[in-house]
């Protein structure tokens, strides 16, 4: 997970090779594992950034949002930085929606939900 303007995940970004061995990395680490929101079974759902706000909040925001990605040459320019969603408009939230009825049919979805089972196996054998 990452402050992406896009919201990417990280399976969008990586190879399957990569993504498995960084599962591996989080999951057999001795500190406490955190998955996010269907990270366990490669949810491809972008996962923006969004706020119930309106008004002056609202517009703030917005505004910040866009000026935090400024930095950034994929967001150089202001038509570039308007592709970055609305934070406080409902698409934006309903875009982030986890589509389960995908996450519990595919098979690279189903895969890497065993994969992530074994790995939690072995880093707990007794459950």
């Amino acid at each position: 997970m990452g402050n992406r303007a896009l919201g990417e995940r990280l399976s969008r970004l990586v190879s399957p090779e990569k993504l498995k061995q960084a599962l591996a990395l989080v999951l057999l680490n001795p500190h406490i594992p955190m998955l996010f929101m269907g990270e366990e079974g490669l949810a491809d759902t972008p996962f923006l950034f969004f706020a119930d706000w309106s008004g002056e909040a609202a517009e703030l925001t917005r505004e910040g949002r866009r000026r935090e990605f400024a930095q950034f040459q994929a967001f150089s320019t202001p038509e570039m930085r308007a592709r970055i969603p609305d934070p406080c408009n409902e698409q934006t939230f309903l875009a982030s929606k986890l589509a389960w009825e995908k996450l519990d049919s595919l098979p690279a979805s189903l895969e890497f939900r065993a994969l992530t089972a074994q790995l939690l196996k072995l880093r707990c054998p007794a459950h």
